[in-house]
């Protein structure tokens, strides 16, 4: 299962803009559709962000300090590796590493919201 603090969020994104006044017309584009978003959902994001990136923070952290003092001294885990290159510098293989990180966690929570989505449909459906 997969909790997402923004999905929340945008769950509700229909009742914002509407609060916000923004729905009286169906078809936005331009200027109104930026300042919908900037007026009306992200402060009303703002919160579910926060709490998503402190999540992440957190979780990434406890990951490392856990495999830092676990591993054994000839075992070298990628981000006991990736926190001993950054400490010198950060080089081109550390940028690299970091979006290749960043893109397969994107793909994957993507898959996953998908699939989520399917089940409740399916749950839904019977």
């Amino acid at each position: 299962m997969l909790w997402s603090p923004q999905g929340e969020e945008l769950a509700r994104l229909r009742e914002y803009l509407e609060r916000g006044g923004f729905l009286v017309v169906d078809d936005f584009h331009g200027e109104y559709e930026w300042q919908a978003f900037r007026d009306v959902l992200l402060p009303h994001m703002k919160p579910g962000l926060i709490a998503g990136g402190l999540l992440a923070f957190t979780l990434s952290l406890d990951d490392f300090v856990i495999t830092f003092f676990t591993s054994g001294p000839n075992t070298i885990t990628f981000p006991v590796k990736v926190y001993s290159m950054v400490r010198f510098s950060v080089t081109p293989e550390v940028n690299a590493a970091s979006a290749l990180l960043i893109a397969l966690t994107v793909i994957l929570t993507t898959i996953a919201l998908k699939l989520q989505s399917r089940m409740g449909a399916v749950g839904q459906a019977h």
